[in-house]
């Protein structure tokens, strides 16, 4: 599975959307309590550090993955 499926599956399962409709370039979250959230499902999925504040709700999700991937994450 790579990283980018990850984070859909995780998406999927904290906040409900469904992976088909995450776009890549649109804002991943609605609002600041769904990037918490977020931030904290991708440290526990992923064993990462991460501040609370350094994902957005207006960040993309690519924008997202490179967050990630720039902390270490992998699958």
């Amino acid at each position: 599975m790579s990283l980018e499926n990850k984070v859909k599956e995780i998406i999927h399962e904290k906040l409900g959307v469904k992976p088909e409709e995450i776009e890549a370039n649109e804002p991943l979250f609605e609002d600041s309590t769904e990037a918490v959230e977020g931030v904290v499902a991708f440290k526990q999925a992923f064993g990462i550090e991460i501040g609370a504040n350094e994902i957005k709700p207006d960040h993309t999700f690519n924008q997202v993955i490179e967050i990630l991937k720039s902390k270490g994450a992998a699958v």
